[in-house]
């Protein structure tokens, strides 16, 4: 078991990235695996008594927030955290985190009612919080620009789900030899240090795929008959970085053995490790990214390795960038687009026809092809994906584009990301099944 750990320091720089990693490095525990997108943790967590402030270098999990402000600006971090019992048992450990332009006393009062609300929403039983922790920093910007972090850390180590995952069945629930066939099924399983997962899309995708009909009446293919081999997992709870070579790794070995390798992923970090290893193996190329959002961001959480950086990797591996659906991107990304080679769900909505396809396929300058997908391309009515933008296209029109983007040029590997599955909620897992069954079937068509 480990000790208590507590974190909290303050920082300024002229980037997020930075002023976060100032504040890490000012704060009384420098070396720790941050833990920040998450509701709640299990019941066995045991979190810490923010009196008490340990030294160590060993590196721990912790659960962070920061808060960014330009200058004049005054700026408010703060966790805070409650077990919730039912019926006199310990059930879950409740997190609500939250930053931004507040008071220390406004924070304080829109956490404990996040909190209560939160409880409310898990238990319509009775219930109860105890053991109720916090903590909130403030700071007055006087730079240009500042940032404030706080954290706690706990003492059992937080064991991610991609080490300890279900069996992962074959697609379509029928496997063929890694040696018979091209097209290898790859599901990676990532939970990156500023990352908990509750439930795994690869996974999910993967059982859907097993209650759908294994024929396709458009191209006249029964898949299974073809083959298609499911991989192992490719397992990860790395640093971005890390992750990267990992990926680049495995589809390098892909590629020397003549296989196309189509991953199933969480994120677009994955595409950044794919893109390397396409480069190297193949040569030039173009990219095809389908999702909402730009993803050029130079530096995201730290990482230049983000899944937001995903794109601005991308220019510098691939020959160009044609992106599609495009409805989200950020004023520090602004610069970077290429508008001759993004076509905005906007315009898209505008064309009368369909015309457009041919357009995304002239501005793929290269006749080798890597596609990445993410499901935010679609509606959330359509499928719902992990960064939902209104707007989205049609099922229809995206599987349109794919069977003549395969049809006119070679595609050297896939990705589909991004997926949200939902308890309770099927459809989007036999929506993502079905769109990467169907693109295959285009593939072994040409």
């Amino acid at each position: 078991m480990k000790n208590y750990y507590f974190i909290s320091g303050f920082g300024e720089s002229k980037s997020q990235s930075g002023a976060i990693n100032k504040a890490l490095e000012f704060s009384s525990l420098s070396q720790c695996r941050p833990l920040v997108h998450t509701n709640f943790l299990s019941k066995e967590t045991k979190l810490l008594d923010p009196s008490q402030v340990i030294q160590t270098g060993e590196t721990v999990d912790a659960i962070l927030v920061t808060a960014e402000g330009l200058m004049g600006s005054t700026i408010t971090a703060g966790i805070i955290l409650g077990d919730l019992y039912k019926n006199g048992k310990k059930e879950r450990t409740i997190v609500c985190k939250k930053s931004g332009e507040f008071s220390k006393v406004d924070l304080e009062l829109i956490l404990n009612r996040e909190l209560k609300s939160i409880g409310e929403e898990f238990s319509r039983e009775e219930y109860e919080i105890k053991n109720i922790k916090s903590r909130f920093e403030s700071l007055d910007v006087k730079n240009e620009y500042g940032s404030v972090l706080v954290g706690i850390g706990f003492t059992e180590k937080y064991i991610p789900i991609a080490l300890n995952h279900p069996e992962l069945p074959p697609f379509l629930g029928k496997e063929s030899s890694y040696e018979s066939t091209k097209y290898i099924v790859i599901p990676v399983l990532y939970e990156h240090p500023v990352q908990i997962k509750e439930r795994y899309a690869p996974l999910q995708i993967l059982k859907a795929s097993k209650h759908m009909e294994d024929y396709d009446l458009e191209t006249d293919q029964q898949l299974s008959r073809i083959g298609v081999h499911t991989s192992h997992a490719l397992v990860s709870v790395d640093t971005p970085h890390v992750f990267v070579e990992k990926v680049e790794e495995a589809t390098i070995n892909f590629l020397r053995d003549q296989k196309l390798p189509v991953f199933i992923g969480e994120d677009q970090t994955l595409t950044i490790g794919a893109l390397r290893a396409i480069k190297e193996v193949k040569g030039a190329f173009s990219l095809l990214h389908l999702g909402s959002s730009t993803q050029l961001r130079s530096s995201f959480d730290g990482s230049a390795y983000s899944q937001a950086c995903a794109m601005k990797k991308g220019l510098e591996y691939a020959k160009d960038v044609v992106q599609v659906g495009i409805r989200s991107t950020s004023n520090r990304e602004k610069r970077d687009l290429q508008y001759d080679k993004i076509f905005f769900a906007s315009d898209i909505f505008d064309e009368k026809d369909d015309h457009w396809m041919e357009d995304v396929i002239e501005e793929l300058s290269q006749p080798l092809v890597y596609i990445t997908v993410d499901f935010s391309v679609f509606d959330p009515g359509v499928i719902m994906s992990k960064k939902p933008e209104p707007m989205g296209l049609s099922y229809t029109k995206v599987i349109k584009l794919l069977k003549l983007v395969t049809r006119k040029k070679k595609i050297v590997g896939l990705d589909f990301v991004g997926l949200n599955p939902e308890e309770g909620e099927f459809s989007s897992e036999l929506g993502a099944a079905r769109l990467i069954y169907q693109t295959l079937c285009f593939l072994t068509k040409n």
